[in-house]
Order: structure tokens, then sequence, then C-alpha cells
């Protein structure tokens, strides 16, 4: 008589073992996706930095790891702030009132928004050229083994793909100016 209730409760027991494994997985699983993303920043973040910093160009893959997030309602920028001193303390952890940081947001009614910022260690009087500075910006100054890349502004918006960052100010020019050419 008793064998049919300790089977029931043996099968609640097991239920509430499965619920709250499947919970873990879930949170283990944005867990590891969220390093993803802060891994594709910081090599993002650095060669910005790299290319402003020093007079180069640098090709680089930004990616979304096993298809961490959907494409569609991520946003990733350079976004400029000035006269934000508290957005920019808050990033850059420094007093100041202009900086530029790389922005990571997924923003979706009904689910978990996701944020991440990384300050970048650049001029405040850098330019990131857009893709209307054709002369400066244009795609067939990259060489040979360069074809289907194209000028962006990153301030708009950065998707998957390859990217192509070059310093294209001019010898004697203090501050950066910085050219953007993604292909998918």
């Amino acid at each position: 008589m008793s064998a049919p209730f300790e089977l029931f409760v043996a099968v609640i027991i097991m239920g509430f073992v499965i619920i709250i494994g499947s919970q873990m997985l879930s949170t283990v699983n944005r867990e590891v996706c969220l390093n993803n993303i802060d891994k594709q920043l910081s090599d993002f973040k650095t060669n910005i930095e790299n290319t402003a910093n020093h007079k180069n160009s640098i090709k680089f893959y930004f990616d979304n790891p096993n298809d961490c997030f959907n494409e569609k309602i991520a946003k990733i920028n350079i976004q400029h702030e000035r006269k934000n001193p508290r957005l920019c303390s808050l990033i850059c952890g420094q007093a100041t009132d202009d900086c530029y940081f790389l922005s990571f947001i997924i923003s979706k009614e009904g689910a978990d928004n996701i944020s991440k910022q990384k300050c970048l260690s650049i001029s405040r009087f850098s330019t990131f050229l857009t893709a209307a500075a054709a002369s400066e910006c244009d795609p067939n100054d990259l060489g040979e083994g360069y074809d289907g890349y194209n000028a962006i502004d990153p301030q708009f918006s950065l998707p998957i793909g390859n990217y192509i960052l070059r310093n294209v100010s001019s010898p004697g020019e203090p501050y950066p100016k910085i050219c953007t050419f993604y292909k998918k």
C-alpha cells in the first residue's frame, strides 16, 4: 500500500531535481555567453586602442561565439560621451567629462537586458571617420586581397564580421583619424 505513495514522492523529488538542474544549466550557459561577449569586446577594445595610439592598420574578426546572442537585437557601437562626467567616471573609472567607450547592449521586452561597456584609452580628440569621408576612407587603398570591404561608421552599429581599422592621420597630425572597414 505504501509503494504507490513512495513512488509518487520519488517522482515529485525527481521533478524538482530536473527543474533545478535545468535552471543551473541555463545560468551556466548565460555566464559562459557573457564571458565570451566580454572577451570579444576586450579584443575589439585592444584593436581600436592599438590603431588609435599607433599609426597602423589592424585586421580582426568580431564573432558571436556559439551563437551566444541574437544579432538582430544586439547593438554594438563606439560611443563618444561629452559633458557627462558621471557616465565617463562610471565606465572609465576616471574623473573626466569626455570619453570614448565600446558599448554592447541587448534589450528585449520581457527578457533580461545585457549591457557591457569597455572604456577606450584613446585621445578624446580622436575621430572615427564615416563612410562619407570617402577620400580618406577609400577601401581601394587597402590593397590587394581586401576585396569586399566597405567603410562604415562605428558610432552607428558594428555587425558581426571581419574588420580592418586604419589610422589615416597624416604625419604631424596630433590626433588620430580612424577608418573602419567591414566585410561580412
